[in-house]
């Protein structure tokens, strides 16, 4: 079975609005994040599934505008015993060029008609450090679904998960359109605020 290494920096965080530490929010120990509630954030943050998509000639921001995010663990779990599941609807598809979104539908691409949703659900997340851990789990893109593995650092805030995506091993995009060659990595950005 490959894996595949998707960098992952998690940082979990709370509303503004909220004038007291409740027991909802995920913060670490020393030895282990615990699931609690705090609220002490200064700044709400927009939620954002985003990619670039680069290439030899010229690269292309887009993102997602349907996507859902659910951390669970029971009450007083550690981090290491949560789930994440991140689900995706791929018709919500957009980029920096109006041609480029249309394109990025079609079947070479992400084939949304054919394959509407993509979702991400861990394994395992092991601690690898103070507030770092290595999370394991299934990407299912395309029909396709792989085993990843990534790191993440978790801390009290909003939760940010930065990876690399393998586009060819999931069928995404060919290796050339005309002169542009497109590149095999690509740089995928969620940010979430934490309820």
């Amino acid at each position: 079975m490959k894996y595949y290494v998707l960098p992952l920096v998690v940082a979990l965080a709370a509303c503004s609005n909220t004038p007291a530490p409740t027991t909802d929010e995920v913060m670490s120990s020393s030895s282990e994040a615990m699931v609690e509630v705090s609220s002490s954030s200064e700044a709400t943050v927009e939620n954002s599934l985003t990619f670039l998509g680069k290439s030899t000639l010229v690269d292309h921001a887009g993102g997602f505008t349907d996507f859902t995010v659910d951390v669970s663990a029971a009450e007083g779990a550690s981090f290491t015993e949560a789930t994440m599941t991140v689900t995706i609807d791929t018709t919500s598809i957009y980029s920096d060029s109006d041609g480029l979104t249309g394109h990025l539908n079609k079947d070479d691409f992400f084939d949304t008609a054919k394959f509407p949703e993509a979702k991400f659900v861990s394994t395992k997340i092991e601690e690898t450090g103070v507030n770092t851990y290595t999370v394991t789990g299934d990407l299912t893109l395309k029909g396709a679904t792989k085993q990843v593995m990534g790191t993440a650092t978790v801390a009290s805030g909003v939760m940010t998960v930065n990876a690399e995506l393998p586009r060819k091993e999931f069928g995404v995009g060919n290796d050339a359109y005309g002169e542009k060659l497109l590149a095999e990595m690509i740089p995928v950005t969620l940010v979430y605020q934490m309820q």
